[in-house]
């Protein structure tokens, strides 16, 4: 990974002794350079976690 943001807009409360599920997507918005963008989504409870989650992989 070259690069990531992303805003944390709901926290994922997880109490204590159990478990919580996370999803995490990626749809690719450009490949060049030797570089792939990313945008990112995280859900948890069918919520929306992250807010402009962005990453740039190398190819």
């Amino acid at each position: 990974m070259l690069e990531y943001s992303a805003r944390f807009i709901k926290p994922v409360i997880v109490p204590e002794g159990e478990d919580v599920d996370l999803t995490v997507s990626s749809s690719i918005t450009d490949i060049s350079d030797g570089k792939i963008s990313l945008t990112l989504s995280a859900t948890s409870a069918g919520v929306k976690v992250l807010g402009m989650a962005k990453a740039v992989i190398r190819q």
